[in-house]
């Protein structure tokens, strides 16, 4: 009732249209029959529609999952980090410099920061090193992509295109000793940067892999296209639809908090079977030739 009372009819009929397309995009062949007579606008929203809902709902289970207590952040960082201090705005590690704390937990950290699953794998433990003496930048390792300075991290160091990160930006001139609940602290007082950051991710990443799937099965449709006369852009229509698998299995497996790496193969496969399945079922519309002139 109070959902009917902030959202405009438009807005409503806009949403509910939405769905009903998600859903018979990807179970009704019959759906496919009228796909022609969509606009660019409408195909563009639902495309739009889709990408937003993805950062949504994957940006808030990987907000959620990153604070879980066996693997989420605070327990990969104090892997990382165990017994670490920072004092003053300046790291105090409290062991013998340089250190390397192997590249292990590193990945997990990664994987779940940048949420792509799986994909920081085989890094060498030179990959991130903590050096807090004054030439830490300059004897460090060719192959070391983050350095923990002193005051400073370092992304990228010795490259023209290095990021400085200063530990004050997110301490905040609060102390912490680095544990797993110390972290746990520091994270929920930063929760809306953390999960802005997941909603930004999540929005570009799954985007990006949204465009792929279009792409790819338009040209799969059309190369293997049996109506030599039937456009490339009749292709493209139909594909933004038959990806509603690869939109609404991202979803899913956000939620559930997998880290399968086959994911999209899996679901890009199904969306091939919608995409043919919708192909045929086209080139029954009545209306169909006319887009062919």
């Amino acid at each position: 009732m109070l959902r009917a009372c902030f959202i405009p009819p438009a807005d409503r009929k806009c949403e509910v249209r939405f769905f009903s397309d998600l859903h018979n995009s990807i179970f009704s062949a019959r759906f496919y029959e009228t796909v022609s007579e969509k606009s660019p606008g409408e195909t563009l929203r639902f495309i739009v529609l889709a990408c937003v809902l993805t950062a949504v709902v994957s940006g808030a289970a990987h907000t959620w999952y990153s604070f879980d207590r066996k693997t989420g952040i605070a327990v990969q960082v104090s892997a990382l980090m165990s017994g670490m201090e920072f004092k003053n705005g300046a790291l105090d590690p409290h062991i013998a410099m340089p250190y390397m704390p192997g590249a292990a937990h590193l990945e997990k950290l990664l994987n779940t920061i940048f949420c792509v699953p799986r994909f920081f794998t085989a890094l060498p433990d030179s990959y991130f090193i903590v050096d807090t003496s004054e030439n830490a930048l300059a004897r460090k390792s060719p192959l070391t992509q983050i350095l923990m300075g002193r005051r400073n991290l370092y992304v990228n160091p010795g490259t023209p295109v290095k990021f400085v990160v200063p530990y004050s930006l997110f301490l905040r001139g609060s102390d912490l000793v680095v544990t797993e609940q110390s972290v746990g602290v520091l994270l929920k007082k930063n929760l809306f940067v953390v999960a802005s950051n997941f909603f930004m991710e999540t929005g570009l990443v799954n985007t990006f892999v949204f465009l792929l799937s279009i792409v790819f099965l338009t040209f799969a449709a059309y190369i293997f296209r049996l109506e030599r006369a039937r456009k490339f852009g009749n292709f493209l229509k139909i594909a933004c639809f038959a990806a509603s698998p690869v939109y609404a299995g991202t979803n899913i497996v956000a939620f559930s908090g997998t880290t399968f790496p086959w994911t999209w193969h899996i679901l890009i496969l199904a969306a091939t079977f919608v995409m043919f399945r919708g192909v045929q079922a086209s080139q029954k519309n009545p209306g169909q030739p006319s887009i062919q002139e």
